[in-house]
């Protein structure tokens, strides 16, 4: 075997060598999420309520549980379902009775649109909601409820650390309109909430 030959084994060699190597390094990519058909988050919720109103004069408020599924819609927007579940306890009665304390659970109708670019593993996503809240109150043995309606808006950062998991880290406000009965000069204190929320959690790619 003459050297030409030697050489022409080597090139192909080389060249069988680096395109097995970029076949290994693709297939240790993520496949990115414009790939995959959508993702679920779980995660803790650190609420902090505000403003005069009831919820943040009249309660300490304690971590939460953050849960969410979206699917994708097209290359930018999301679309899904958020629950989250705090617990308040009373920590003063003026206009509130005998009232102790209050298990608050929020659901929402989200739409999501990312702000970066999802060919990276870095997700920065922007997110509005519709929805529900309901505060189920403690007196004794008693159990009665508020609900109304809520809004929320909030962003959130996540970095993607295989093809199906990654963590994140959000932070939200949330807006409750109750249906509650009251006296003029008390309504607006006791029939709005204001929270703002910190989350950190996991989140799964369904591909």
């Amino acid at each position: 075997m003459n050297f030409k030959e030697l050489l022409v084994l080597y090139i192909l060699a080389v060249a069988l060598s680096v395109g097995a190597q970029e076949k290994e390094t693709k297939d240790e990519k993520p496949a990115y999420y414009y790939d995959v058909l959508g993702k679920v988050k779980a995660g803790l919720v650190f609420p902090s309520a505000y403003g005069d109103n009831f919820l943040a004069q009249n309660y300490d408020i304690r971590t939460g549980v953050h849960l969410d599924a979206m699917v994708k819609i097209d290359k930018v927007r999301d679309l899904g379902v958020q629950i989250q579940g705090i617990q308040g306890v009373v920590t003063n009665n003026d206009n509130l009775g005998l009232l102790e304390s209050s298990t608050i659970t929020s659901a929402f109708l989200v739409l999501g649109h990312t702000l970066l670019g999802r060919k990276n593993d870095l997700e920065f996503n922007a997110n509005i909601g519709l929805g529900y809240i309901d505060f189920r109150n403690r007196v004794g043995l008693r159990r009665f409820n508020d609900s109304g309606t809520a809004l929320m808006a909030g962003a959130e950062l996540s970095y993607r650390l295989s093809n199906a998991f990654g963590i994140f880290i959000a932070a939200q406000s949330q807006w409750g309109f109750l249906r509650i009965d009251a006296a003029e000069s008390v309504r607006g204190f006791l029939r709005n909430t204001r929270v703002f929320q910190p989350i950190f959690g996991i989140k799964f790619y369904i591909l």
